[in-house]
């Protein structure tokens, strides 16, 4: 089987995404946020209510509960910008290149005309697909990345992935739910 394919900035940043929303240095949980700023503003308002500052202890409670709420929103906003950037410095040169994939019986062979690469089968650890994309995660910490739009019917591939994974025991995920 062999499949071509163009990858786009967007694109990459799509992976990107994807790989540090797997990574749990990028996970926010607010959970932690919030008991912190739950002590917090208990002791105080507390401390403010003792002092009959009562108005100032709701405006403080109400504040730190709209900030709680929209954090987590912003720090994924900064997440983004930091990786749009990135992806911006790292991959702007490989954007737009056709890339061509064949599939073999115990390996792939990849290339964009100036570079190729053949990967084992028993080099993935495990393949993923998303809404959008399938990403193959390779031992190296790197992915493959192909976008369903870019291949026109992605059932013949996602098919050939699934054989891969059962005939290598490689991990197949489905995570169509996906979204940064």
């Amino acid at each position: 089987m062999n499949i071509r394919f163009i990858l786009q900035e967007e694109d990459y940043l799509q992976h990107e995404l994807f790989v540090a929303s797997e990574n749990k240095l990028f996970k926010f949980s607010p959970s932690k946020i919030l008991g912190v700023y739950l002590a917090v503003s208990a002791i105080s308002g507390y401390y403010l209510y003792t002092q009959n500052h009562l108005t100032v202890a709701l405006i403080s409670i109400v504040v730190g509960g709209v900030v709680i709420m929209a954090l987590p929103r912003l720090v994924r906003g900064y997440y983004k910008n930091e990786i749009t950037k990135y992806v911006q410095n790292t991959f702007g040169n490989s954007s737009g290149k056709e890339i061509e994939c064949e599939f073999f019986m115990d390996n792939m062979l990849m290339g964009d005309g100036e570079r190729a690469a053949t990967i084992a089968y028993n080099q993935i650890e495990n393949v993923t697909e998303t809404s959008d994309y399938f990403y193959a995660k390779i031992q190296s910490s790197s992915h493959i990345i192909i976008p369903k739009v870019g291949i026109g019917n992605a059932r013949p591939v996602k098919q050939r992935l699934l054989n891969i994974c059962e005939e290598s025991k490689i991990p197949y995920y489905e995570q169509l739910d996906w979204t940064w």
